[in-house]
């Protein structure tokens, strides 16, 4: 009787002793769970770089500069001004880039840079010879931009025309596959984040009509208007750094915006806020485990089958255009779900989402039993890539075509398809949201808590007894 106290003793002195290493566990993975997120919130890049500006030398770019006004030199001097003022760039360096790169001025200060953008027409002639001023290859010229100092930010400033110079239609395509192999090559040597900015200007001189040869219209109507681009390439952290410090939005001219950034691969800080539910639902704890008990759908008219939650997280270190982050084509989630809306959250007063930068409205028709959702923001082409490019350039007047540039889609295609083979299968961001209509962690999953070495414990006890009463 007495080894049968002291074996019952034991089993409950092991139960406490599991049970504080249990509730310590869960207390210093909180604590892990907290430092994590306070990183991701304050991750940030914050030592100034060098920067390479290259400007399109060839012929076409003339419309822009002999243009005036020009929104052209406005925009890309204030860009440059901004480097500077700003703490952004250690150095700059002024470039003419055709099939080859031609250095106007290395370590530009200001009064070079605003001689250079005020100046670009009689400078671009000036340097004709030593530049080889004539038309070029866009996939040529990319090479040239990234490779010569692929270890700083390097800016292109171009129309993005794919120009034919004699070569057959295939050469759409041709330069996609070139531009891809290309920098899926230079992603082994390099980490690289591109951000491809597109802008309107002035234009007056000559257009070469690249689906008629080159053909020449000359266009000198002062309300004549031309797309150009400001394609930027960085490393991820340097490319934080400068869209931390400089909104392109605000620029003059400026259209939209692509980013093809390296995928973070980080969990954002989130949580389950009871905003415009529909249904019922009980939050689990912690907050941030993001998961849903009880859930049922609502119970009204035009509410059944219908099953709604928001969910709060913060946003902050995608340092891409917000347009793209509030865009619910630009996620990826399961068949049964979407998302209603993503608003940036501008409730200061509200001490509940306080460090979450913006809000989701989740909504499905087919609440199962129980359902992991995974939201992923997926890296897409946007559709106004699509509307500013074209075959067919034999009309420059046209208002439409105004807007648009010949075989840009390809030019993208082929900087999105580089990025894709690299990062296969890699998101912006993931969040899994648990939902159940029961109790997720009745399931299994939700308790950590090591039952089994209870039972271990308690048969080695048990046998420890057995032998002992056995002598």
């Amino acid at each position: 009787m007495k080894h049968n106290n002291t074996g019952i003793y034991f089993i409950f002195f092991a139960i406490f002793i599991l049970s504080i290493s249990c509730n310590n566990s869960n207390k210093s993975g909180a604590r892990a769970n907290k430092k994590e997120n306070e990183n991701l919130v304050n991750d940030s890049f914050s030592k100034p770089s060098n920067y390479n500006l290259y400007i399109d030398n060839s012929a076409s770019i003339d419309g822009y500069v002999t243009a005036n006004p020009s929104t052209f030199k406005n925009s890309v001097y204030g860009i440059m001004t901004k480097l500077i003022t700003r703490n952004i760039a250690r150095n700059i360096s002024l470039n003419f880039v055709n099939e080859g790169t031609c250095n106007y001025k290395i370590k530009a200060q200001s009064d070079d840079i605003k001689k250079f953008i005020e100046n670009l027409n009689s400078i671009r002639k000036d340097n004709q010879a030593k530049c080889d001023f004539k038309n070029s290859d866009l996939p040529t010229m990319l090479k040239n931009v990234i490779s010569t100092n692929p270890n700083d930010v390097n800016i292109l400033i171009s129309d993005c025309i794919l120009s034919y110079n004699g070569k057959t239609k295939d050469f759409l395509s041709e330069a996609q596959t070139s531009i891809n192999l290309f920098l899926k090559n230079e992603f082994d040597k390099h980490e690289i984040s591109t951000i491809v900015l597109k802008y309107r200007s002035q234009f007056s001189g000559a257009y070469y009509m690249e689906s008629k040869g080159g053909t020449i219209a000359n266009i000198s109507d002062k309300n004549f208007h031309r797309p150009y681009y400001v394609i930027i390439f960085g490393s991820q952290e340097k490319i934080n750094f400068l869209l931390e410090k400089i909104k392109f939005n605000e620029s003059e001219g400026f259209e939209n915006s692509f980013y093809s950034l390296v995928p973070s691969a980080k969990k954002p800080l989130a949580k389950i806020i009871t905003s415009n539910k529909i249904g019922d639902f009980e939050i689990a704890k912690p907050l941030n485990s993001l998961t849903i008990n009880g859930a049922k759908t609502g119970d009204k008219d035009n509410d059944q089958n219908v099953f709604q939650f928001s969910l709060a997280a913060n946003l902050d270190f995608l340092k891409t255009d917000e347009s793209y982050i509030t865009n619910p084509d630009n996620y990826e989630l399961p068949e049964n779900y979407k998302i209603i809306s993503i608003v940036k959250n501008k409730d200061e007063a509200n001490e509940g989402l306080k460090n979450y930068s913006h809000v989701f409205m989740i909504r499905t028709t087919e609440l199962k039993e129980r359902q992991e959702v995974c939201i992923k923001l997926k890296t897409k082409i946007p559709e106004w890539v699509s509307t500013s490019s074209n075959n067919d350039d034999s009309n420059p007047t046209d208002t439409m075509k105004q807007n648009q540039t010949f075989g840009f889609k390809y030019f993208i295609q082929g900087i999105n398809e580089a990025y894709k083979d690299k990062y296969e299968g890699k998101e912006q961001f993931t969040l899994n949201v648990k939902i159940c209509k029961d109790n997720y962690q009745s399931h299994g999953t939700g308790s950590s808590f090591p039952w089994w070495i209870i039972f271990v414990i308690m048969a080695l006890v048990g046998i420890v007894i057995w032998i002992k009463n056995k002598k």
